[in-house]
């Protein structure tokens, strides 16, 4: 069974007193339920939540968790676990060519990125047709 991590964010003070953190920490753990992934750590499950951090301007990798957790990844510490985020924009807005330059770094580093709330595994195009043809599990949707 694959251990899982979640990564949480949000923008500014004003998201953070209302429900967002709430909303995606429930997204992600029903996605690890539905997914018959289990928590890295029971006692003290593997959150990465970054406080008021930009990811349109990076300073959630600059001075964020997110930056801490991807030195990690790319040392090898989480090798054959999921990144679970709530949406692809909870763990990027730098745009297209470095978001696609940091879920490479998360494949790399022997991880998959779960997207939890379109129930979608982020893949490049050549593995999504592979996948597509190949995999009988069902339950995430690639691509």
């Amino acid at each position: 069974m694959k251990k899982a991590l979640a990564y949480i964010r949000f923008s500014n003070e004003e998201q953070g007193k209302g429900s967002t953190i709430k909303r995606q920490r429930d997204e992600i753990t029903a996605h690890v339920q539905r997914n018959n992934l289990e928590w890295r750590d029971i006692e003290d499950v593997d959150t990465f939540t970054d406080d008021g951090l930009s990811a349109s301007k990076g300073d959630h990798l600059s001075g964020g968790k997110l930056g801490r957790l991807m030195a990690e990844i790319d040392a090898g510490k989480y090798r054959g676990s999921v990144l679970v985020v709530e949406k692809l924009d909870r763990f990027s807005r730098l745009g297209i060519d470095d978001t696609w330059d940091l879920s490479r770094r998360v494949k790399k580093g022997g991880l998959e990125l779960h997207l939890a709330k379109a129930g979608r595994v982020a893949v490049s195009p050549v593995e999504r047709r592979h996948r597509h043809h190949n995999d009988q599990r069902g339950g995430i949707l690639y691509g």
